[in-house]
């Protein structure tokens, strides 16, 4: 191997590298954002629920008094 294919083929290699790390960063940041998202989304939704199951065995506990 010659040193211009050397230098050729590492400088493909951390090229190559270098777009694989930067994909990978933006996918993770994705996945965290959205992650992220829905958490906020389900406990709000669960904060939700559990504030209709109280008001309902209120509601129903005042029926029978």
């Amino acid at each position: 191997m010659s040193a211009v294919t050397a230098i050729v083929t590492v400088t493909a290699i951390a090229i190559a590298t270098a777009a694989a790390i930067q994909l990978g960063i933006r996918l993770w940041l994705r996945l965290r954002l959205q992650l992220r998202l829905q958490l906020r989304l389900g406990l709000r939704l669960g904060l939700g629920l559990r504030l209709r199951l109280r008001l309902r065995l209120l509601f129903r506990l005042r029926q029978r008094s």
